[in-house]
């Protein structure tokens, strides 16, 4: 199985949408299609996360900008053969994951009042159903749902465990490019600021399970922690505690 990041241009994509869209049709009628129309297209710079097994896509997703705080999830759809393995859940969660790491606080989507399977999962994922939104109002048939992503931080007397958010990059590079910091925890002092950046958004920014060190006086990021996948165990449910801490305030916290 692989994960691809592409965009609304791509043609793996607007195939599957195509299916989707005649699945919709026979399930929704053609006039709740028509009215959906509009509301579907998905312009070229959208993020888009695809799922290929041997090479064929099988399952997408996208997910826009509705607000500020808020991304939309459109399209996701999953090849009949495949169903029932638990790619729609995967591939919802990469949206998630793409909409916290572009720093939004939730996510909102409409589905059919017909399509029962889509409402049982997206519940089981924590989504809650809202009064319609947006073009949707007027859609007896559509069923609108949101879900907050942003996750409650972790407080002490004097720290804050909170997820790495863009800003985090120059307090993150601080630290990591103390070339007595890096090594310890396996990897290279950063070079660069870019550097820190590029990283952040592979290692850190979206990832449930890793948290920035906060300290409460001056808000300063001073280091990170999280369970992460370890490569010397055969069980891919293992994980291993990892973090880095700065030099400078490693002995004091």
């Amino acid at each position: 199985m692989e994960i691809v990041y592409t965009n609304g241009t791509d043609e793996r994509f607007n195939n599957l949408c195509k299916e989707l869209d005649q699945v919709l049709e026979d399930r929704m009628g053609e006039e709740k299609q028509n009215k959906c129309g509009c509301s579907n297209n998905i312009c070229g710079k959208t993020n888009v996360a695809l799922l290929l097994e041997d090479g064929r896509p099988i399952a997408c997703g996208a997910i826009r900008r509705y607000s500020k705080r808020c991304a939309e999830i459109k399209r996701v759809y999953v090849k009949s053969e495949f169903r029932k393995k638990g790619y729609g859940k995967l591939i919802v969660s990469i949206l998630e994951k793409i909409a916290r790491r572009e720093n939004y606080h939730f996510t909102l989507l409409e589905t059919g009042d017909k399509l029962y399977e889509a409402h049982n999962m997206y519940k089981k994922m924590g989504y809650k159903v809202i009064p319609n939104y947006a073009e949707y109002r007027c859609m007896k048939d559509s069923i609108c749902m949101k879900k907050k992503i942003v996750p409650k931080s972790l407080e002490t007397e004097r720290l804050i465990l909170r997820h790495i958010k863009s800003s985090d990059a120059e307090d993150i590079f601080e630290y990591s490019k103390n070339p007595d910091v890096g090594p310890n925890a396996g990897w290279e002092p950063h070079k660069s600021l870019e550097e820190s950046k590029e990283l952040m958004k592979v290692i850190f920014m979206g990832q449930n399970s890793v948290f920035g060190i906060v300290l409460k006086d001056n808000n300063k990021l001073i280091g990170t922690v999280g369970l992460i996948n370890d490569p010397k165990r055969e069980n891919p449910k293992a994980l291993m505690l990892g973090y880095a801490l700065s030099k400078d305030t490693g002995e004091k916290e």
